[in-house]
């Protein structure tokens, strides 16, 4: 494949190869508050998500011209920063229910999160499985790239949502300036390995943002009418109530606790134990089969997991760390069908062989422009064209395809 045939490798900032903008990528991970200092693993990871930052960064300004994304403002709390003596629990509390008023006041606010996350311009990164052995979150924030989140894990691991949740306590308090920071806790009690105000003010909004306390009351009046009524058992309450939320147990506990529902919180807890009911593991489709080559193509097509539905996004994975955010993906298609990239190109922004991508085009539906039709990158004017966000080629064009069927025959 000759360079003519890619134009986007002619672009200055191209990031892959000799052009990769290495000292800019190190001035970044020397921005992070590190405390405490991140092992090995950790470290690498940070550093895959930068570059990957940087790739998406650079998909958005070829595509819209620019890095778009809305910077979050509660005046409220802007107020009260300037009021020291307010205790942290009254502050995340408070900001906790502006943002939710933003989102439109969610009873259950983990199914809706992502999406928000990702609608106000949010690079959000989930990894394909848990990334390290503690569970691991990153806030970046650059003029030239916008916001940008690491969630150590899989998106559909209930502890993501606390994890982004988290970060976006950090977005919408803790700016003018924005510190870049990795944040750790515990994988299984969620207990934060950073004791400063920042980091225990954004756990608190994280429970109080994804437990509200009205909804929270409403359930446990009405699983307690359950009970009282024969319904349900009261060894299940715990895990019933932990799956309305779609959040960690230890979340809840902790939730129940900042709200002063300590002792009702360990009563059910100790109920369900005794039961044995607890979280269930995800399962991952079987690839198994005879044919070594048709194994890798239906693998490819496996990856393309939409197991959150539709409205979730799309993640793929790919032969790094993350899974491929839908949005990233649709940039990198756009490019595509617009001549600016080849396949081998394209197969390199997403991370994947040239037998994986083609499995990834032909279900995507997404097609080439006519050659005279095609956009030279070097001309963006800045404006919004017809590569604008609006009419990105988009994954199942078919509007009742919700994504590859999962059965592996």
């Amino acid at each position: 494949m000759s360079d003519e045939a890619n134009i986007i490798q002619q672009h200055p900032e191209f990031p892959f190869g000799e052009t990769l903008a290495r000292d800019r990528i190190e001035r970044w991970e020397e921005s992070f508050d590190r405390r405490p200092e991140p092992d090995e693993p950790t470290s690498l990871l940070l550093q895959e998500f930068l570059e990957f930052v940087e790739r998406y960064a650079f998909l958005e300004r070829i595509v819209q011209g620019e890095i778009r994304y809305e910077l979050p403002v509660h005046p409220r709390f802007l107020e009260q920063r300037e009021r020291s003596d307010d205790p942290l629990e009254q502050q995340a509390a408070e900001l906790a229910e502006a943002e939710a008023e933003l989102l439109g006041s969610p009873d259950v606010p983990s199914m809706t999160m992502t999406d928000e996350a990702e609608d106000i311009g949010i690079k959000l990164l989930t990894t394909s499985e848990p990334a390290t052995t503690e569970l691991v979150g990153s806030f970046f924030f650059e003029g030239e790239t916008g916001p940008a989140f690491l969630v150590g894990t899989e998106r559909e691991d209930p502890r993501a949502a606390f994890v982004l949740a988290h970060l976006l306590c950090h977005y919408v308090a803790d700016h003018d300036p924005y510190h870049n920071r990795v944040c750790r806790w515990d994988p299984d009690t969620l207990e934060n390995l950073d004791e400063s105000p920042t980091e225990v003010r954004a756990d608190l909004f994280a429970r109080a943002l994804l437990v509200p306390e009205e909804p929270l009351r409403r359930y446990l009046e009405q699983l307690g009418g359950a009970i009282s009524g024969g319904e349900t058992d009261a060894d299940r309450s715990w895990e019933i109530l932990s799956t309305l939320f779609g959040v960690p147990e230890s979340l809840l506990a902790d939730r129940m606790d900042d709200l002063g529902f300590g002792t009702l919180a360990a009563q059910m807890r100790l109920a369900g134990s005794a039961n044995g009911s607890g979280t269930r593991d995800a399962v991952s489709p079987d690839v198994s089969g005879d044919d070594p080559p048709l194994d890798r193509r239906r693998a490819a097509l496996a990856r393309l997991t939409n197991d959150a539905g539709p409205d979730a996004g799309v993640g793929l994975s790919t032969e790094g760390s993350f899974r491929l955010p839908s949005r990233y993906l649709n940039l990198a298609l756009a490019c595509y069908h617009e001549r600016i990239m080849e396949r081998d190109v394209l197969a390199q922004f997403l991370g994947m062989s040239e037998m994986e991508t083609e499995a990834v085009l032909q279900w995507s539906q997404v097609g080439r422009c006519a050659p005279d039709e095609a956009r030279d990158p070097s001309e963006d004017d800045g404006e919004d064209d017809d590569l604008g966000l609006q009419s990105e080629p988009r994954l199942g064009s078919d509007p009742d395809d919700d994504g590859p069927d999962m059965t592996i025959h």
